[in-house]
């Protein structure tokens, strides 16, 4: 009985080998284009640090600049802090 399992396992083995050779390949290939892309991002912020709208990437050099810019990603944003909202309690 065993040898009818192993035999069997060998078969389905065999005829799925190609199948797995072939997804290994589209993961690599696809691995390669995304490298490329993240090596050409990387070269855009080097060359031209600062904001131009005709590019795909930005970057603000000036943190002071990004801490009143909100987006919800923004690491370094600080809201405005009014004096008469900071005594206001949750609930009044």
């Amino acid at each position: 009985m065993d040898e009818e399992v192993w035999k069997a396992v060998k078969m389905i083995m065999e005829k799925i080998r190609p199948f797995i050779a072939l997804a290994i390949l589209i993961f690599i290939v696809l691995s390669t284009i995304q490298l490329i892309k993240y090596n050409e991002l990387q070269q855009q912020i080097k060359t031209s640090c600062g904001y131009q709208k005709s590019e795909d990437v930005y970057c603000v050099c000036d943190r002071g600049i990004v801490s009143d810019i909100y987006t919800p990603d923004n690491p370094y944003y600080k809201p405005l802090k009014d004096s008469n909202l900071s005594t206001i309690k949750d609930g009044d």
